[in-house]
Order: structure tokens, then C-alpha cells, then sequence
């Protein structure tokens, strides 16, 4: 797999959502990952017209979900037998964590030709 496709969900009443979404996208691009983002996500962001969940579900590799355990379990269920791999960022009260993944959020390009790349958090 040459390129990673990247999903991100997130709950756009979390007031840090948006900011967080757009940091994410704008990091995921300049990394060279492909971004799938769902309408919700997508809109509170200001970053245009997303995709419904099922659609960036089958598409994408691993799913970034920003938001609490609600919107992690919402994911889970609303795309049933067809779940990919969640990333789960806590968006709520936990501000430390979400400061600290902001920080740790790295992108590691593929050692040898051929193996994918992949994102470490």
C-alpha cells in the first residue's frame, strides 16, 4: 500500500472538536496520507463537504475518532460488521491527553520500498 487513507470522525458539539479536526486534517495532508472526512466532521471544521461514515469506513484504513467514549461506541455501531481499526482521541475533558497527542502525533514514512506508512501516537 503506497498510501495510507486516513478516516476522521469527530463530535462536533465538543467545543475543541473543530480546531483539533483541522489541525489533524492539515497534518494528515502535508504527511502524505489520503483524508476521508465525514460530514459532521468535515462541516463543523469548515473544511467543506465530507463523506457519509460508511462511505469514509470503506475506504478508509484506520478510522480517527475525536470525541468521548459516546462518540467512539456511536462509530462502532453505526458501521456494525463493517468497523475498521479506530484511532480514539478524547476530545472532552481530558485536555492534557488531547495537548499531549497534539504533540506526539508523528508520521513514519515507510523504511523499504513497498511496506505502508504509518502514523505513531
Amino acid at each position: 500500500m503506497d498510501n495510507q487513507v486516513i478516516g476522521l470522525v469527530a463530535n462536533p458539539t465538543k467545543p475543541t472538536a473543530a480546531d483539533l479536526t483541522r489541525q489533524l486534517a492539515a497534518h494528515f495532508r502535508d504527511s502524505g496520507a489520503t483524508l476521508l472526512m465525514e460530514e459532521a466532521a468535515a462541516a463543523a471544521a469548515g473544511l467543506g463537504a465530507g463523506l457519509p461514515l460508511t462511505a469514509v469506513a470503506a475506504e478508509a484504513t484506520v478510522l480517527v475518532v475525536l470525541g468521548g467514549d459516546g462518540t467512539i461506541l456511536h462509530t462502532a455501531r453505526q458501521l456494525g460488521a463493517a468497523v475498521k481499526p479506530l484511532a480514539a482521541v478524547n476530545v472532552g475533558e481530558a485536555q492534557g491527553l488531547r495537548d499531549r497527542i497534539r504533540q506526539e502525533v508523528t508520521y513514519q514514512p515507510a523504511r523499504a520500498k513497498g511496506r505502508p506508512r504509518r502514523y505513531c501516537f
